[in-house]
């Protein structure tokens, strides 16, 4: 019964964000399977009856989505709760430009607004960066000098 309802909420969160981005019918579900006596439990990537194995079938894009996605799953049923604070190292790096990454931009926003969650996003990506409360600049000529940019 517990494995039944992590699933459902996982499944049904994940799918959210990931429909939140792409135009697919994307939808996501994890799959437990009882493999030499221990219970194993692998995420698919569905779209419609066709059956994707993330890390083998979609592109990063999708990975970048779901793994931030079950990350903040994950937390909501800690109990006690871990911080409220999560440090994002290039998130959405495969997501792409303009349209997509706008999403996931927007994604992150709304998942912070609504949790209460402090994010500290590390990116390249100018158009996630603009897009940010507080936005620091790094620089390395030797020394590392960080500089707010307002």
């Amino acid at each position: 019964m517990t494995q039944e309802k992590l699933k459902a909420r996982v499944d049904a969160l994940v799918t959210l964000a990931i429909s939140s981005i792409f135009d697919r019918p994307f939808t996501f579900d994890l799959q437990f399977e009882r493999k030499r006596g221990r219970v194993e439990c692998t995420p698919r990537i569905m779209e419609g009856d066709k059956e994707y194995i993330p890390k083998e079938d979609v592109g990063g894009g999708i990975i970048d989505i779901t793994s931030f996605a079950m990350r903040v799953v994950l937390w909501s049923i800690e109990n006690p709760k871990a911080r409220n604070l999560f440090i994002l190292d290039e998130p959405m790096k495969f997501v792409g430009k303009g349209l997509l990454l706008e999403r996931a931009g927007n994604v992150l926003r709304e998942i912070a607004d609504r949790l209460g969650v402090q994010l500290i996003v590390v990116t390249h990506e100018s158009e996630l960066a603009s897009m940010a409360d507080t936005k620091y600049i790094v620089t390395h000529d030797g020394i590392s000098k960080v500089e707010r940019v307002d």
